[in-house]
């Protein structure tokens, strides 16, 4: 038995060519060792996807395309650590094997426990072949602190992104910070530790009289909104980012929410930001001020916004409530466990109405009373376009008329199911 086993991609793409990730270096032909990735040919797919065992793909048709996929996908592979570094290795090396690779735009990782080690082993594919990709996913991989800073260090390279998202990953604080550095220092010389970092909130928590020398050296190597601090660069290095989902990753603390805030003034033209599950708090001041950045801009503006949980509170909400009333193209709005209560409501129920294309909204677990309901109702019924409300852990139904202003659109409601 060799020690390597097949292992097929999940068959998620969307061209009619499939890659399958042959780990067989015992089985496959010398002059393709240690090269583990091969694209095969639409005419020979359908023989290698009937292969059972590893003699089959040996003795299967090796005809390859002159060209490489431009997306491969390898979620929930269990690659771990081990077969991250062979996957780098072979990302890496795959040109020199005589075979022509188009650039890879897609890599998708996620669910694979690569850990901080698998970051670190993809370190030179991201600054190297990789550096043109244009969507990263590497969500639920236990990627923590050393990771995090490993990924921030590729992140000046990798500015042709559209997607990045490290869902559901224990970043921590001070890492969090030390990557999201890596938005704004585009072109400095070296990227802030997590022990930098773990300075950096200390001295964000020091009186303002009090001079740490923290923020001098972050102000020398980083520049927010103008991403490298040398004269003349231009702004916005990160224009064609889309989509960043840091959702439930351990952020916390206002050190970070101005790390998020300073990173989002480089995307001019991100659509869609997941921030639920990190406490931010705070009011989130800083961040409401980038997002309203984000609205006023030329271009097409958010369409998906989730701070769920992020500690806006009623003072946050006044902050929210001036940007979210300029994203008109908004589809999809998730404001649950902020604990808004009905002062912070009323203090958004002006923007809400404004939103005339919104088709999911998210104010669960915000302690509204049954002095809401009426304004509820009004306000759901006059957005023609929307699909689902999510009000449970609420306390809409106290009072004397309890949920029947609401009856009118409890079609659209969702009252006890966390979905």
């Amino acid at each position: 038995m060799p020690a390597y086993t097949t292992m097929p991609i999940r068959p998620t793409l969307p061209t009619k060519q499939r890659l399958l990730l042959l780990r067989l270096k015992g089985l496959l032909p010398a002059a393709l060792r240690p090269c583990a990735l091969l694209e095969i040919s639409t005419q020979t797919h359908e023989r290698y996807a009937t292969c059972t065992n590893e003699t089959e793909y040996a003795r299967a048709p090796t005809k390859l395309n002159t060209q490489f996929n431009q997306e491969l996908d390898v979620t929930g592979n269990c690659l771990r650590v081990t077969g991250t570094s062979e996957l780098a290795a072979a990302l890496v090396s795959r040109s020199s094997f005589g075979v022509q690779c188009s650039p890879l735009r897609s890599l998708l990782l996620g669910r694979n426990s690569i850990g901080c080690g698998g970051v670190v082993a993809l370190k030179a594919a991201l600054k190297g072949p990789l550096s043109s990709l244009q969507r990263l996913a590497l969500d639920e991989n236990d990627i923590a602190a050393t990771g995090a800073t490993a990924l921030g260090e590729c992140l000046p390279e990798l500015t042709s992104l559209h997607e990045l998202s490290l869902r559901r990953n224990p970043l921590g604080t001070p890492a969090g910070i030390a990557l999201l550095r890596g938005f704004v220092c585009a072109a400095a010389p070296q990227m802030l530790s997590p022990a930098s970092a773990s300075d950096a909130l200390a001295a964000d928590a020091a009186p303002a009289h009090q001079d740490t020398g923290v923020q001098g050296r972050v102000a020398v190597a980083c520049e927010p909104g103008g991403g490298d601090a040398r004269p003349g660069a231009a702004p916005g290095r990160f224009r064609e980012m889309r989509v960043l989902d840091l959702s439930q990753c351990n952020l916390q603390g206002a050190a970070t929410e101005k790390a998020i805030a300073d990173a989002l003034r480089e995307q001019p033209r991100l659509q869609e930001l997941a921030l639920q599950g990190n406490h931010l708090g705070g009011g989130c001041v800083n961040l409401c001020a980038s997002l309203r950045q984000l609205a006023s801009s030329s271009c097409a503006g958010l369409v998906k916004l989730k701070l769920g949980g992020v500690g806006l509170g009623s003072h946050g909400a006044e902050a929210l409530a001036d940007p979210l009333s300029r994203m008109k193209h908004l589809l999809h709005l998730g404001l649950g466990r902020n604990g808004l209560g009905d002062a912070g409501l009323l203090k958004l129920m002006d923007a809400f109405f404004g939103l005339g294309v919104l088709r999911t909204l998210g104010l669960q677990h915000n302690d509204l009373g049954p002095g809401c309901s009426a304004r509820l109702a009004e306000l759901f019924l006059s957005l023609r376009m929307l699909q689902d409300v999510r009000l449970y852990g609420n306390n809409l139904h106290l009072g004397a008329t309890g949920i029947r202003p609401l009856e009118a659109c409890r079609h659209i409601i969702t009252w006890d199911t966390d979905i």
